[in-house]
């Protein structure tokens, strides 16, 4: 029987909709073992793993960077989503939903918007994933989200509806030496 701590690390998203599922199957796998699990911005999370303050993080990674020993585990488009039946996206200047610094799906899309020339404004900001859909859901406003996460009441806006392209992200896992 192995038995101890391990420091888990993960970005608001992937903590809501992946790691119920996970954990729930570790904790029945591994019933002696304790997780502690921090939710942070990955470069928060990997400032963690530096000073050695958590054992395994998840990150997310914008395509044109990866996180020094980290194994990508997923590469999945980012698109903007609106609401079903929406018009925030015909709105100038456009009305976006973002995330905080440091966010790769942020800095992809006012990258895509910047070669595009698409006026915007920030009329939303969250730092957790239910602030974003509750922006997208009450049509205040189009979001950067990974195609994944889009639900019923949401829709991929593209080129037909005058959005750019944001490209694709990674989701990466570091483990502690």
């Amino acid at each position: 029987d192995i038995v101890g701590v391990v420091r888990l690390g993960s970005p608001d998203d992937y903590g809501e909709r992946v790691l119920p599922h996970v954990l729930k199957r570790f904790a029945q796998s591994h019933p002696s073992i304790a997780v502690d699990v921090t939710i942070d911005q990955s470069v928060n999370l990997r400032r963690r793993m530096d000073d050695r303050a958590l054992d395994i993080t998840l990150l997310t990674n914008s395509y044109k960077t990866s996180a020094v020993g980290a194994e990508v585990l997923l590469t999945e488009p980012i698109v903007w989503a609106g609401a079903k039946g929406g018009c925030a996206h015909l709105r100038e200047p456009l009305p976006v939903s973002l995330w905080e610094e440091g966010c790769a799906w942020r800095a992809g899309a006012l990258e895509a918007l910047g070669r595009e020339g698409r006026n915007y404004r920030i009329a939303y900001m969250s730092a957790h994933t239910a602030g974003q859909r509750a922006a997208i859901m009450a049509d205040l406003a189009v979001a950067p989200l990974p195609k994944s996460f889009l639900g019923d009441e949401m829709v991929s806006l593209g080129a037909k509806d005058g959005m750019p392209d944001i490209g694709t992200y990674n989701l990466a896992m570091v483990v502690a030496p």
